[in-house]
């Protein structure tokens, strides 16, 4: 049963034009352009580390460390379908990346999400529907404490960034989990979010009691927690299965979601009824984007097509720069908080790669 919702999401057909274009509704009509650099070329001050099962998904911690970046990566091994899975810590830094600490775990692990009141705890989500809490400085292996609700296994987690306190889960279950890591090991709430997959859920950055989801279904919905019976929003935002979520740090009132269709969409929840921007890059599923903490209008966005899209919204030809270091599926991302424009990613090639994207030095 996971094999065949894995390759669904992977089913997306070849594009329908070879180059990259952005659609901004009725009110523009702006020029295409293609991606800049020979194919293949690797991104400058490029740092990896190769794990033991192919990566899901990564997190840089939000507090400094004095050893470099700390980061944590979710594995699985044999893609996620059976199997074991790791949480692996490490430091990146100008020397390379280095191993901290890691914890194996009896089924696969598909998200991970940094605490925000403390660099010790770490949550993650995977197969059987668990989420599980660990101390990294933990000697023993095991996690301080196991939440259950879900019934089918975890799709992403994600620490809220404003109360500190709680984090969600999503699941194939169609569920969303709130929860007090240190309060109870039962959901404080749980929403029947979806009618089919939840795939991803995020925390507003500035709005508490608000976040987002998107779902097998195509749509994108904006919940909030004071009235959870029904979606503050509910937005057809794909004709596919979108998979992937993120908020603008800048402005609260603009998200971007990914899809198998291969498209990325950018939202202005105040003017839902149609997409303000629609770009055109990946050739095959979008599986992760990222709006950047340090530039308001900087996009990031990884796929199926084993490629890291860089795009900076403001522009007229808004693809700066296209990575392809991986050489399976991009799933994983995200965004140094202390180092200017570094990123993260990883993918199914068991690959966790580090790099400053050149076309925003």
């Amino acid at each position: 049963r996971r094999k065949k919702k894995k390759k669904k999401n992977m089913a997306a057909g070849p594009p329908p034009h070879s180059q990259t274009s952005l659609q901004a509704g009725p009110r523009a009509s702006l020029p295409r352009r293609s991606p800049l650099g020979p194919p293949g070329t690797p991104p400058r001050s490029l740092r990896h580390i190769r794990t033991k099962h192919q990566c899901s998904a990564l997190r840089f911690c939000p507090f400094p460390q004095e050893t470099g970046s700390r980061v944590a990566l979710a594995t699985s091994q044999h893609f996620g379908i059976v199997g074991n899975g790791e949480l692996l810590i490490v430091d990146v830094n100008a020397l390379g990346v280095s191993p901290v600490a890691s914890f194996d775990t009896l089924e696969g692990i598909f998200d991970c999400a940094w605490s925000e009141q403390t660099p010790f705890l770490v949550v993650i989500g995977g197969g059987g529907g668990a989420c599980k809490l660990y101390d990294i400085r933990a000697q023993d292996g095991r996690p301080l404490r196991e939440y259950r609700a879900h019934s089918d296994d975890i799709s992403s987690v994600d620490w809220n960034l404003v109360t500190g306190n709680e984090f969600l889960s999503s699941s194939w279950d169609g569920c969303i989990g709130v929860w007090d890591p240190m309060r109870s090991v039962s959901p404080i709430q749980y929403i029947r979010a979806h009618s089919t997959l939840a795939y991803a859920a995020v925390w507003s950055p500035v709005s508490p009691r608000v976040l987002a989801s998107v779902g097998g279904e195509g749509s994108l919905k904006v919940w909030d927690l004071n009235e959870p019976s029904r979606p503050a929003m509910d937005i057809a935002a794909h004709d596919n299965e979108v998979l992937t979520v993120d908020w603008n740090k800048y402005d609260p009132s603009l998200l971007i979601t990914g899809s198998v269709d291969r498209l990325l969409r950018v939202w202005d929840i105040r003017s839902p009824h149609q997409p303000m921007i629609t770009l055109h890059g990946h050739k095959f599923g979008v599986r992760k984007v990222k709006f950047s903490p340090h530039r308001d209008s900087v996009v990031v966005s990884a796929g199926y097509d084993m490629t890291t899209l860089v795009w900076d919204l403001a522009h007229s030809a808004p693809l700066l720069q296209a990575f392809d270091h991986h050489s399976e599926f991009v799933v994983g991302l995200d965004f140094d908080l202390f180092v200017p424009d570094q990123l993260g990613t990883c993918g199914w090639d068991a690959r966790a790669c580090f790099f400053q994207t050149p076309a925003l030095l």
